[in-house]
């Protein structure tokens, strides 16, 4: 599930830390001359070399330079083989897992698995939502070619009915035709939904999407944008009800568990209980008002061993800026607006209160995960949201030395799932991975972690 993901930030991190090269034409053609067609519809095809022609700033694939160009010439330019790998992954999402659906709707699975993840596909288009440095610095890849517009914006018009289906779901199924068995049923999969684990990062990456759209998107603001659908707000609504229900996740028949007629799902209007967790699904035991918000799992599927995944909650803390903006500039919700922000500043206090831990050899660090009752537990998982992607995920309230000295640990002996070694083709390499192959693979350093810490440097 996570591997495209892995293609994604990596092909970013290449992206970013080195620039293209004009001549290395054979390269650029490409990705010009992609011509994939996707359910009919076509994706990177060559009228854009006639507008090349016409206005060279146009490119179906920009260059990239580094921000501080006058350093540009301490690093190495990318290889040919470099490069087709950095294109390949790019557009890997396209050729491979996205399907154009009727209905202005898109589909995009997770790589070997025909399921959609919320978080997952998000993800996998993002690199086309983000601005680009090089001479379309103030650009997006949606905003070169309207076929890119459409896979996303129909991405965010079939993901917001997800929600609306069912808020706790984290990956769905393209139609209901599959058939569960009875112990698939009793985990909460049913027609649409494939597993039901609550993962509070999957509505992080959801609105991130929406919100990038919104602000690259030429379509963002227009009368008949995909953003000021009612569907799409009904989905940010139900999900900010869903993170206030789950800070008194520890209480039993809360009244703030979202119930009404935006909800079509059948497991909605009572607490939240998952078979397999500890104490009949609850979970182990947190702290009703420690601000923070309740998450069952992890980005890697995995189980939470305590309640609050701070780095979750710190991307929520980003997420709930995001609402906020959209609240009060598009959908001019404020009811949605003051939720969100004062949620968000009782997750902001929650993760100062309750997050940081005094390491005996480290000091002050971000624990990944806490309970609000003093008990924390200290590692890094590889997967996103991580302590090691703070800066990545936009969150702009950590402290700068909190973070230096998490990010020494992560990359020390005391993080057990650090590796280091000697690889035959590479040489000497250190990462680290997580616990959701601990059994497959005992040691293994996953590529997330090595992009991620390029682009945290």
């Amino acid at each position: 599930m996570v591997v495209y993901v892995l293609i994604v930030l990596a092909s970013l991190t290449l992206l970013i830390k080195y620039m293209w090269k004009r001549n290395e034409t054979k390269q650029q053609q490409s990705a010009i001359e992609i011509a994939t067609t996707i359910n009919g519809l076509t994706v990177g095809s060559n009228d854009k070399m006639e507008d090349m022609k016409n206005d060279p700033s146009i490119l179906p694939y920009p260059k990239i330079i580094r921000p501080t160009d006058n350093n540009i010439n301490k690093y190495p330019q990318l290889s040919p083989d470099a490069l087709k790998m950095c294109t390949n992954a790019l557009w890997h999402t396209l050729e491979t897992t996205t399907i154009v659906l009727p209905d202005k709707e898109t589909f995009i699975h997770t790589g070997d698995i025909d399921d959609l993840w919320l978080r997952d596909s998000a993800a996998q288009i993002h690199p086309l939502l983000v601005p680009l440095f090089g001479p379309n610095r103030n650009h997006s890849l949606i905003q070169l070619d309207p076929k890119l517009d459409r896979i996303v914006s129909g991405l965010i018009r079939r993901t917001s009915t997800y929600i609306r289906h069912d808020p706790y779901a984290n990956a769905f199924r393209i139609d209901d035709s599959y058939v569960f068995s009875e112990a698939q049923k009793k985990m909460g999969r049913h027609d649409l939904i494939s597993t039901w684990n609550y993962e509070l990062d999957s509505f992080c990456f959801w609105i991130r999407m929406v919100y990038f759209y919104w602000k690259q998107s030429p379509n963002g603001n227009r009368p008949n944008s995909v953003v000021r659908l009612q569907k799409v707000q009904d989905a940010a609504m139900i999900m900010v009800d869903v993170w206030r229900a789950e800070q008194k996740h520890e209480l039993e028949g809360d009244a703030s568990i979202p119930k009404g007629p935006l909800l079509d799902c059948k497991n909605c209007g009572k607490p939240y209980r998952y078979p397999g967790l500890p104490r009949n699904g609850k979970g182990s035991p947190t702290n009703a008002s420690s601000g923070l918000t309740w998450t069952g799992f992890r980005p890697s599927d995995d189980e939470c061993q305590y309640g609050y995944l701070v780095p979750a909650n710190m991307f929520a803390v980003v997420a709930l800026d995001y609402v906020e903006e959209l609240a009060k500039g598009i959908w001019k919700n404020t009811e949605l607006a003051s939720k969100a922000t004062t949620l968000k500043k009782e997750i902001q206090q929650g993760i100062e209160d309750h997050a940081i831990v005094n390491h005996p050899k480290h000091g002050k660090m971000y624990a990944y995960e806490v309970d609000g009752l003093g008990n924390s537990l200290l590692m890094d998982d590889a997967n996103i949201p991580s302590l090691l992607s703070i800066p990545y995920l936009g969150y702009k309230y950590f402290d700068p030395e909190i973070y230096a000295n998490t990010k020494k640990f992560i990359f020390s002996e005391d993080n057990p799932y650090y590796q280091h070694g000697d690889n035959p083709l590479t040489g000497p390499v250190e990462g680290y991975g997580s616990p959701h192959m601990e059994k497959a693979i005992r040691r293994n350093i996953w590529p997330m972690s090595l992009a991620m810490r390029g682009l945290t440097r």
